[in-house]
């Protein structure tokens, strides 16, 4: 499924990745649960190494996690979660792992990019997947779907806005833009609640220490830890921080970043997409 090789980098995934929006999800499954929490089954979808289920997981009854990647799931039981369970499997087959009306909410972070078959103009891969989890999902019930649009790309991300430009239109054609997936939520039969960016200066995709840090480009673990840069080679990859180490010296890589990180703020890197069923 995905263009990214996570069997070597699941080891160090949480030392990067953070989880965001989970109080959007926890706010839908109030919502959807009439206030009992408690009783809420989710689906993650896309679920990596569960840094999600690690979140929600006291909140809720179960969390169920869908995992292409055996290293991933390996390092999400590692967690030792009690109330989530584990499948290895391709979300475009949901219904060959998950029966219909199995769960009331159903999240899916930073995912529907790596479909085989997200690609312009119609976005197949995600379209099947969005079909898919309206009928997974009980007679009420939750969708949401974090992404990042091509305008929080261009101007918030500064590990996309630091790729070469080959590597920059792969994978900016990656991502439904953000009126496709509601348009195409809509069509099958869900009510799109809100769209949402994550402006908060806490909610970047890394971890903060990681993500301010401006020897970051220069170093393995920056570089692994986003999906754009895995579309990039050896060579360009030297090129890039060649550039960079000369941006430092000129005073130009801290003023990028502050460039970048006022943007962040202003439109945020990730959007959150909430749509029910039922409702």
């Amino acid at each position: 499924m995905s263009f990214e090789n996570y069997s070597e980098i699941s080891k160090g995934y949480d030392r990067r990745r953070k989880p965001i929006g989970v109080d959007v999800i926890l706010g839908a499954v109030t919502r959807v649960m009439g206030g009992f929490s408690k009783r809420a089954t989710v689906l993650d979808i896309g679920c990596g190494t569960g840094n999600y289920a690690k979140e929600l997981s006291p909140y809720i009854k179960e969390i169920i996690g869908i995992e292409v990647n055996s290293k991933m799931i390996e390092e999400a039981n590692n967690k030792g979660i009690e109330n989530f369970k584990t499948y290895e499997g391709n979300i475009s087959d949901l219904h060959k792992i998950v029966p219909e009306k199995c769960c009331d909410v159903v999240i899916c972070t930073l995912v529907l990019h790596h479909l085989k078959d997200s690609v312009p103009p119609d976005y197949s891969g995600p379209s099947k997947v969005i079909n898919d989890v309206y009928s997974v999902l009980n007679d009420k019930g939750a969708f949401i779907i974090n992404t990042m649009g091509h305008h929080q790309l261009a101007e918030a991300s500064a590990f996309f806005m630091l790729a070469p430009k080959r590597v920059q239109e792969i994978f900016q054609s990656k991502f439904p833009p953000i009126n496709t997936l509601c348009r195409r939520l809509e069509e099958v039969g869900f009510k799109v609640h809100s769209v949402l960016p994550h402006c908060h200066k806490t909610e970047c995709v890394m971890k903060n220490e990681l993500h301010s840090n401006i020897e970051g480009p220069l170093n393995k673990e920056w570089i692994d830890a986003t999906s754009v840069w895995s579309l990039a080679t050896d060579e360009e990859i030297k090129s890039i921080q060649d550039k960079w180490r000369e941006m430092i010296n000129d005073g130009k890589a801290q003023e990028f970043f502050c460039k970048t990180e006022e943007a962040r703020q202003k439109i945020g890197e990730t959007t959150t997409i909430l749509a029910y069923k039922g409702f």
